[in-house]
């Protein structure tokens, strides 16, 4: 059996597969444009959880540090 077909009747756990090789019909280059969205993608969903952390670490400091007064 292909990886084509096993990815066109499984419930959606083989769907990056299925992303992977719709981008490969059209060569190499498109699965290279493919790749970089997916790595831009993370990073910034990355950069946004390290954010969010950061921000709601230094509210809590900087409450901490005003409530004594």
């Amino acid at each position: 059996m292909s990886a084509a077909a096993i990815a066109s009747t499984s419930n959606g756990c083989w769907l990056p597969l299925r992303y992977a090789l719709r981008e490969l019909r059209s060569g190499l280059r498109g699965f290279y444009v493919f790749i970089a969205c997916i790595a831009l993608g993370s990073m910034a969903i990355a950069g946004v959880g390290s954010l969010a952390a950061s921000l709601g670490e230094g509210l809590a400091r900087e409450g901490r540090v005003n409530s004594r007064w």
